[in-house]
C-alpha cells in the first residue's frame, strides 16, 4: 500500500502505520503507537467536500467527512476501534471548486474561504457508532444513483459528520 510508505514521511511522533499482511480481507493497516500497541485500522481517503444545508451538528464544507452507512454498521458490529481519514481537499479539483457555489445556493456561506488542506483525522469508531445510534452529530444522506461509485449502486445511504469532532494532525 503506497499510503503506508508515504506515511513514513509525516511527523507522527513515535507512532507509525504498518501494512496488515495477516489478511487480505481484514483491516487495512496497523496503527502502531508503541511496540506493544498495534491497533487494527481502516484507512479512508476523502478528496472531496460537500456543502450541506445548515444543521445543528456543525457539519459543513470545512469539516465534512462521510462513511457508507452499511460500512459503519459493519464496523460497529465487528468492534473495529479506529478509522484514519486522509482528508486531502484540493480546491483546484472541479468537484471541490463547485462547492463554493453550492454553499451560496444552500445559504450556508459563512464568509470563510475554502482552502486546500490535508490532514489525518483519527476517528474512534465506538464514539462514531454512539453518534450514529443516538442520531447526534450525524447527518444521513442519500447519494443519487447516477453519482454513486459502482460498488455503492444498490444503496447510496451515507452518514456525514464533522471532522472537528475527532483529533487530527495536519500533513503535507
Amino acid at each position: 500500500m503506497v499510503w503506508v510508505r508515504e506515511s513514513k514521511q509525516w511527523d507522527l511522533g513515535k507512532a507509525k502505520f504498518e501494512f496488515n499482511l495477516n489478511s487480505l480481507h481484514g483491516h487495512d493497516v496497523w496503527y502502531v503507537a508503541s511496540p506493544f500497541s498495534w491497533l487494527p485500522t481502516e484507512v479512508k481517503r476523502q478528496t472531496t467536500t460537500f456543502a450541506c444545508k445548515a444543521n445543528d451538528f456543525g457539519v459543513d464544507a470545512h469539516n465534512f467527512l462521510c462513511i457508507r452507512t452499511k460500512q459503519l454498521q459493519r464496523y460497529c458490529m465487528e468492534g473495529l476501534e479506529l478509522i484514519v481519514y486522509d482528508r486531502d481537499i484540493d480546491m483546484e479539483r472541479p468537484a471541490n471548486a463547485r462547492v463554493t457555489k453550492f454553499m451560496r445556493i444552500n445559504g450556508v456561506d459563512d464568509g470563510r474561504e475554502l482552502v486546500s488542506s490535508r490532514k489525518l483525522v483519527f476517528v474512534e469508531v465506538k464514539r462514531l457508532c454512539d453518534m450514529y445510534m443516538r442520531k447526534q452529530g450525524i447527518i444521513n444522506l442519500r447519494i443519487p444513483h447516477d453519482k454513486r461509485h459502482e460498488s455503492e449502486r444498490a444503496d447510496g445511504h451515507t452518514c456525514a459528520f464533522a471532522a472537528t469532532e475527532f483529533p487530527s494532525i495536519p500533513i503535507t
